[in-house]
């Protein structure tokens, strides 16, 4: 009894044949029931979201389209109240420099603190102004920092 092949290896074998020489087959057109159940079954694809990421994406549009306009709503609020806290800001500053410049200062303080503390005297007299014109207190805050 001859020796037998293993299914493998004639499969191998047969495989080179195979593809040596190409089918010859010409495609079958589909009969027309077929091709209008197809279309059918896109339409519906469309239509209705069939796995759970075809709806979580369709939610997702949804919610994307009515937040557009709310976020646009809220970056308008958040742009108006950051303009009158910006207008705060620049009144109270401005009323700050109002009373820095109520206070009464001597020059021969603004000279000593100066000479002291080795500053400019535009700094000297600021610093001298934040402490109400104390000499004593200014040249205390000025050596804490």
């Amino acid at each position: 009894m001859p020796p037998r092949k293993s299914k493998k290896k004639a499969a191998k074998k047969a495989a080179p044949a195979q593809a040596a020489a190409p089918a010859k087959e010409e495609p079958q057109a589909a009969p027309a029931s077929a091709v209008d159940d197809a279309e059918d079954d896109v339409e519906e694809a469309e239509q209705e979201p069939t796995s759970k990421s075809d709806q979580s994406a369709a939610h997702l549009k949804n919610l994307s389209a009515g937040t557009e306009t709310e976020s646009k709503r809220d970056m308008s609020g958040a742009a108006e109240s950051l303009s009158k806290a910006s207008q705060k800001l620049q009144e109270e500053r401005k009323k700050q420099k109002q009373a820095l410049a109520a206070v009464q200062v001597e020059a021969a303080d603004i000279k000593l603190i100066s000479k002291e503390m080795d500053v400019s005297s535009k700094v000297a007299e600021a610093e001298l102004r934040k402490n109400g014109g104390d000499v004593v207190a200014t040249l205390t805050a000025m050596v804490a920092v």
